[in-house]
């Protein structure tokens, strides 16, 4: 599992990174400094899952532990998190 801080616009990693498009051979030296200054300055500057959110352990039953990894098979990294962080806004939404 990666340590490194999620976008906040797409925390579970589901847009497209473009950082790895290939350098347009007609730009000059400028445009692509330009160009990598700007990404560096845009992924510093962007607020990350990690800003947000706090990690937490907590003990799940074995049984839901299998069901939610059933289900996540072949889903993107941070689809559990969504679904436990859905069900409990839904939980406490109800309850409060």
């Amino acid at each position: 599992m990666s340590n490194r801080p999620r976008d906040l616009d797409d925390p579970f990693g589901l847009g497209d990174d473009d950082e790895n498009k290939e350098l347009d051979p007609n730009a000059s030296l400028k445009e692509i400094a330009s160009d990598i200054l700007t990404k560096y300055d845009k992924k510093t500057k962007r607020v990350t899952i990690d800003d947000t959110h706090i990690r937490r352990t907590y003990h799940i039953d074995r049984n839901l532990d299998a069901r939610l990894s059933k289900l996540a098979k072949g889903k993107k990294q941070g689809f559990k998190t969504m679904v436990v962080n859905k069900a409990l806004e839904a939980f406490l939404n109800q309850i409060e």
